[in-house]
């Protein structure tokens, strides 16, 4: 079994030593390039003081060919020491997370819920739940997707085993993570795939794509410069060439600035967010998959990688316009905005059909970059067994629940179609922690990821729980009415649902005295139990253990026992049976005794 956290540890230090390595090359090319502009001016003094022109021109030359080599190198240097700084990021973000530090892995959004069917109860969303602990992706768009995921559980065995593949490609997986670090941002899915829609609907006059245009606007260049050549050597007057290359200007700004000012308007600020889907996709075009799915993702973006690149390059061209080289030498000379227009309008015809499918594919590898990070972080899980069929099947052993840790108490436990479980114990003792453990457990196997155990085997079912029920004073709902509102919502839910249904419920009708309780709980189940449901309840009504003697092949008694003495000893431990043994009484005399005046 792998220690990530040594792992990362490793890998961690390796990478701030490549840093400092980088950066004290940095300083050699600072120092070169300084060098080399000093040898410049002295060269070009040195020219001019002494007879020597011919050596000093040499030597001035020399040193701008090396400043500019030096230049070069010193730029990539410098992206290669931001890229592993990147990555330095990404280790020491995993090495807080096993520390019990997810605040690096807050989603872009809240996707709490209160009235879905099992996440609000499940501990699935929120600060530091599951999805912020496990939540890597770099995109708003993969984050969305694997919010879906956890939303709308359904079975995906081609997605369990493009997660086990990734997992085993840390390198990968690491690279891809450091997207985010690298601009210390989010790629924003939806302001591209807004901006992009608004690309192709943009619509540019027919005649400037035109062929006769084309070869009228290059006949108009090479006019021009002839001209220039021809005014040059007096054959024709400077004054023409000169009116030539005005009007010129003037008739390419007129045609196109219009339409270049609302492309610009609608992509001005995608620089970033471009830079990160192509520095996503060529990472993902240049790896090796053997699994069909990832293979599938990887087709999928075939071309994405040229095409976004191009729109980079218009971006670019965009910006040339903002200095007076770029828009009035640029356009007299090469009619800039034409070809500008031109290159747009065919990068809209080619890219139109297939830019949507190029962000939601890089989006799903976004997500699976994420439940694979889960992987490799807890190599203490399994990956469960799903079964066909259309019956509630739920075997597990040695369960727990994820946040517990290495020292939680596992326990064994079995749900069969069609019966349900009533679990009894004091406060305190694990009935919670056990139900949502059973419920979470399910929810990542369906997502596609091992669960905490050491054997599990579920069949595909609907799945609803209520367990944090609460009251809405701005809708004037109370803590009762918003039970039984919860209840219509679960029969509602398996009426609907075409598999069978699990429920997962914590004290039905807390909200109401005692009797009125157990009477409602005794009817709500008798009527819950002719449903295609399953369920595990857990109550403090010992009374309601009683229907497993009225239907004993379909109500089952279960309990988590305490032992009382001059302290209370928990086991946490599920067994058959009722609990015999209550502690509120307890605790609360003995904090009485504890603060008697």
């Amino acid at each position: 079994m792998n220690n990530p956290q040594q792992f990362y540890k490793k890998r961690l230090a390796e990478e701030t030593d490549k840093v400092h390595i980088l950066s004290q090359k940095s300083h050699w090319f600072i120092l070169i390039e300084i060098s080399c502009f000093i040898v410049l001016l002295l060269s070009v003094v040195l020219a001019f003081w002494t007879s020597m022109i011919s050596l000093w021109t040499v030597v001035g030359l020399l040193s701008i060919c090396i400043w500019g080599l030096t230049t070069k190198i010193d730029v990539r240097n410098e992206r290669t020491i931001k890229a592993c700084q990147a990555v330095c990021d990404v280790y020491q973000h995993e090495m807080e997370y096993h520390k019990g530090d997810f605040h690096a892995f807050q989603s872009y959004k809240d996707y709490t819920d209160s009235h879905h069917e099992y996440s609000y109860d499940l501990d699935i969303f929120g600060p530091d739940m599951l999805f912020s602990r496990l939540n890597r992706t770099v995109t708003t768009g993969g984050s969305d997707q694997l919010a879906y995921w956890f939303q709308h559980l359904s079975r995906d065995d081609e997605r369990q085993k493009a997660v086990s593949e990734l997992s085993q490609k840390e390198e990968f997986v690491t690279v891809f993570k450091s997207q985010k670090y690298t601009d210390n941002n989010i790629v924003n899915t939806d302001k591209v795939q807004h901006a992009i829609d608004n690309l192709f609907h943009l619509s540019i006059p027919s005649f400037l794509v035109s062929k006769p245009m084309f070869y009228f606007a290059w006949l108009a260049i090479i006019g021009f410069i002839l001209f220039v050549i021809l005014s040059l050597f007096h054959i024709v007057s400077g004054t023409a060439a000169l009116w030539w290359g005005v009007l010129q200007f003037f008739a390419v700004f007129f045609l196109c600035s219009k339409i270049i000012r609302s492309i610009g308007n609608v992509i001005g600020n995608l620089k970033e967010d471009l830079i990160g889907y192509i520095q996503l996709i060529s990472l993902v075009e240049h790896a090796n998959f053997e699994v069909n799915r990832n293979n599938e993702i990887k087709q999928k973006l075939d071309g994405a990688m040229l095409s976004f690149s191009q729109l980079d390059s218009y971006l670019k061209g965009l910006d040339s316009r903002n200095n007076i080289f770029g828009l009035v030498i640029m356009n007299v000379l090469f009619l800039n905005d034409f070809f500008l227009v031109r290159k747009f309008n065919r990068w809209q015809k080619e890219n139109q059909a297939t830019m949507s499918q190029w962000i939601k594919a890089t989006s799903t590898m976004d997500a699976y970059v994420s439940l694979a990070t889960m992987v490799y972080n807890h190599p203490e899980t399994v990956w469960p067994k799903i079964i066909g069929g259309n019956k509630i099947v739920y075997k597990a052993k040695g369960l727990y629940h994820p946040f517990l840790g290495e020292h939680a108490v596992r326990n064994d436990f079995e749900i069969k179609d069609h019966n349900y479980y009533i679990i009894t114990g004091a406060n305190m003792a694990g009935k919670s922690t056990f139900l949502r453990a059973l419920g979470i457990n399910y929810v990542m196997a369906m997502v596609g990821l091992p669960v905490f155990a050491e054997q599990y085997e579920v069949s595909c079912f609907n799945l609803f729980s209520s367990m944090r029920t609460q009251d809405d004073l701005n809708r004037g709902i109370s803590y009762f009415n918003a039970e039984l509102l919860r209840l219509k919502q679960l029969i509602h839910s398996c009426k609907l649902s075409q598999l069978p249904t699990l429920i997962i419920l914590d004290e039905i009708l807390k909200g109401t005295n005692s009797v009125d309780k157990l009477n409602g709980s005794h009817l709500f189940l008798e009527a819950i139990s002719k449903m295609n449901v399953s369920g595990v309840i857990a109550t403090h009504d010992l009374e309601l253990s009683k229907m497993s003697v009225e239907q004993p092949d379909v109500f089952h008694n279960y309990c988590f026992e305490i032992q009382l003495d001059s302290s209370i000893t928990y086991s946490y431990k599920v067994t058959p049976g009722v609990a015999r043994n209550q502690n509120a009484t307890y605790l609360l005399k003995k904090i009485l005794k504890e603060n008697q005046p």
